[in-house]
């Protein structure tokens, strides 16, 4: 009797486990996978933000070389405070998310000049009239050109159930609808029903912007957002401004002129790896650890590796 009872809590102890583990199995399974992704420069081959002022002559049917000229008195300001905020980054007094601060300090007092020029005025229209500008305009569609293989790694991950969105600094959303967004639905299965939230700064009509997403800080905020609400958040980007979500994020990868932000992000003692000695896909370690990728169809590959 005394055995017998002894064999039947063996079972049911068994079966208490067994259940634990399938419910917890479960639980991963349905656990939301998020890829985020930078806009300029890690999806689109070039730096997207010269483009604004032609945009916007062209959407006005303002001079072009006029609104030109005045926006490169703003990128040289820009670069002179931005270079002077670099080399005052000491990785021995201060911390990286100090660092990265002075530099959207440096980001938030352009941006209030560019919004009181009005130098983007006619921006602020919507991403069906800037689809039809870049079908109309070949420099314009060229300078939009995309890395090559992104969209069609992005609309597999859609396919495999990641969510996407899109986390840019970038002041017009609807560009980057029109040059990533609609032609990545076009690529979906009909059936499939696709939203991809994108999280960026935003310019009106008159050209003033409203900065929602000012910088690093705001960035590393969107991506402890999305861990929050319980996700996996994958993030991809490629200049400073993206090392604190990048760090963040459960998977960080640098891909596109990166040499910049890794060499910033190892000064700060942050270990950067080729994306390609990431075997593991469940690494325990990966805190302070970005992946360097070289291509998009290195990223495809370490996504798939990828089940919660």
């Amino acid at each position: 009797m005394h055995i017998a009872c002894l064999l039947l809590l063996f079972r049911l102890l068994t079966m208490t486990a067994s259940l634990s583990a399938s419910i917890d199995s479960a639980h991963h399974q349905t656990k939301k996978r998020w890829l985020v992704v930078d806009f300029d420069g890690t999806i689109t081959a070039n730096d997207t933000t010269g483009l604004l002022p032609r945009v916007a002559a062209k959407l006005s049917s303002d001079n072009v070389e006029e609104r030109v000229e005045q926006f490169e008195v703003f990128v040289e300001e820009y670069f002179r405070l931005y270079s002077a905020a670099k080399e005052n980054m000491c990785h021995e007094s201060m911390s990286l998310e100090q660092a990265l601060a002075s530099l959207d300090n440096v980001s938030d007092r352009v941006t209030a000049q560019v919004s009181e020029s009005g130098v983007l005025s006619g921006l602020g229209v919507a991403p069906e009239d800037i689809e039809k500008l870049l079908e109309n305009e070949c420099e314009l569609r060229d300078h939009t050109r995309l890395q090559p293989g992104c969209l069609e790694v992005l609309a597999r991950q859609i396919a495999n159930d990641w969510h996407l969105g899109v986390l840019s600094i970038n002041w017009c959303p609807s560009l980057i609808h029109a040059a990533v967004v609609t032609p990545l639905l076009s690529r979906c299965e009909p059936q499939t029903n696709v939203n991809v939230p994108i999280w960026s700064n935003n310019v009106n009509s008159e050209g003033v912007v409203s900065l929602q997403v000012s910088g690093a800080l705001a960035k590393r905020k969107r991506i402890a957002k999305l861990q929050q609400e319980g996700s996996f958040v994958a993030y991809v980007g490629d200049s400073s401004t993206d090392l604190l979500a990048l760090i963040e994020a459960d998977l960080g990868i640098l891909i596109g002129d990166c040499q910049s932000a890794a060499a910033t992000a190892e000064r700060w003692d942050v270990k950067v790896l080729p994306l390609s000695q990431r075997r593991d896909a469940h690494r325990v370690d990966e805190c302070d650890i970005l992946w360097m990728a070289e291509s998009w169809s290195e990223i495809d590959q370490a996504l798939k590796a990828i089940s919660i």
